[in-house]
């Protein structure tokens, strides 16, 4: 059996009320902790990944920061889905490729992002560590867009070549 919740629903009371029925119960986050630990594989390719910083003073992974590495990632990534689902979807009309076209040349508007941001760290909104993660998630759609751009645009020229020729 699987005990699944949000944060503070209950799941370590149900949980614990199982272990003194005389219940086995695995707590995945504990296992997880402990494979994270200094000299573990995890621990190394955890600071391979995200460097060296994401260890704290005392040599542990600092699992906030991680989390909010990840959150960043993440965030930059369903950006760059988002975006470019949304151009695309919007230009059907121009063709398979230059509706992807417009997509993917929807996705670096960093300096939305940015004045977004700026407002809620100014207002409290969101404090400086949130305010981190939603620049890194601008600076991940904007680098990404160039690439995309110089991968979709001779799909695009030939689509239009195809068009003009028939």
């Amino acid at each position: 059996m699987g005990i699944t919740g949000g944060i503070a629903s209950g799941k370590s009371v149900v949980a614990g009320t199982l272990r003194g029925m005389g219940f086995h119960v695995i707590d995945a986050d504990a296992l997880g902790h402990t494979l994270m630990e200094p000299g573990t594989r995890a621990y190394g390719e955890i600071l391979t990944e995200f460097g060296a910083d994401i260890a704290g003073a005392d040599g542990r992974i600092d699992r906030v920061k991680l989390g909010a590495m990840v959150f960043a990632i993440a965030l930059g990534l369903i950006g760059v889905v988002t975006k470019a689902l949304g151009g695309i979807l919007g230009a059907r009309e121009m063709g398979r490729w230059g509706s992807v076209g417009v997509g993917f040349g929807m996705v670096p508007r960093g300096e939305v992002g940015i004045v977004v941001a700026n407002l809620a760290l100014a207002t409290g909104v969101v404090d400086a560590s949130l305010f981190a993660v939603m620049l890194v998630a601008v600076v991940i759609t904007t680098v990404v867009a160039p690439y995309l751009l110089t991968w979709v645009i001779p799909r695009v020229e030939a689509e239009e070549a195809a068009a003009q020729a028939a």
